[in-house]
């Protein structure tokens, strides 16, 4: 079974040195298009099996996708725009 993280995707807590990939996908502010990207998740688990997998959706995408066996993480998107917006993308990025 794969290990899962409990910090956040971006923190430096959750960051380990491993030669398995972190993927964070963004997905779409649709419904119809979050659920049609759950196939592409399957494919990504199937091409990198050992990867840790996130997804970033619209708050209400979070209970669509908790729970899906090829995910290790979901997280709320934080809806702002303007500078707010764009700085709260800052965490979620490695550097």
């Amino acid at each position: 079974m794969r290990e899962t993280h409990d910090a956040p995707f971006g923190s430096a807590q959750g960051r380990r040195r491993t030669t398995h990939p972190r993927i964070l996908v963004v997905g779409p502010n649709w419904m119809g298009d979050l659920i049609f990207l759950t196939p592409a998740i399957r494919a990504i688990r199937k091409a990198a099996p050992e990867s840790f997998i996130a997804v970033l959706c619209p708050p209400w995408g979070v209970e669509l996708l908790r729970g899906h066996p090829h995910l290790n993480q979901v997280i709320p998107q934080i809806e702002s725009r303007g500078l707010k917006g764009l700085l709260s993308w800052r965490p979620l990025v490695q550097r």
